[in-house]
Order: C-alpha cells, then structure tokens, then sequence
C-alpha cells in the first residue's frame, strides 16, 4: 500500500507486510517507544526490550506490518488482527472490534507524517 500526501501526490510513506529481514529495524522502533514511554513516565509495556523471537509469529501469520519512509526508513509497525489483549479488554468491550497500531518510531514523531505533535 503506498500513502501519498494530498498536497502534493508525493509516495511519502509505503505501508508492507513485514518480513524476517525486517526484524532489526521492527525491534529498534518498538525499544524506541518502550524507551519514550519510559521517559512519559508509562509503564505500559513493562520497560522490558522486545526481541526477534516474540515477532516472528505475528511475520509468519501475515499480520505485522512495517510502514516505511519514502527513503526506505522505517518509520512504525502494526499489528492488524482479530486477537485482543487480554490485559485491556473484556468480552463487554466488544475487543474484535479494535485494530492495533503498536509503535512509531520516536525518531519520526511528526515528520513527513502530517501531524503537529509527538504524541503517540
């Protein structure tokens, strides 16, 4: 999927299904917003690093997904699936109707992305 920017019909970001080769650049994005969340003062994702290991199931099954920059950079990761956390969900909140957006990269907080502030 390619995102253009309505201004000026520019391709400035792509959005792809995420692979193996991938896995470095998925890892430095979500340790950058374990990182930033640390320095908001969250806890959310309990400070702990993430590794190869616990994305390759979400890689195999076609549901992370990795937005790039027009240069190549990556810039954020999505899981888009069916399955709620159940940390944050009840049966009540009716969870299968969410979508999960996990992580920008903090380093690319408002640029090139249309948005005026750096929250996440």
């Amino acid at each position: 999927m390619i995102l253009a920017d309505p201004y000026d019909h520019e391709v400035t970001h792509r959005l792809r299904l995420a692979a193996d080769a991938d896995l470095d650049g998925l890892i430095t994005i979500l340790n950058g917003a374990v990182t930033w969340l640390q320095q908001q003062g969250l806890d959310q994702w309990g400070g702990w690093p993430w590794h190869a290991e616990e994305l390759r199931p979400n890689i195999e099954a076609g549901v992370l997904w990795l937005a790039e920059a027009r240069d190549g950079i990556p810039i954020a990761t999505m899981t888009l699936d069916d399955v709620p956390d159940k940390d944050f969900w009840t049966p009540a909140d009716d969870p299968t109707s969410a979508l999960y957006l996990r992580a920008p990269n903090e380093m690319m907080l408002g640029v090139s992305s249309g948005r005026e502030d750096r929250s996440v």
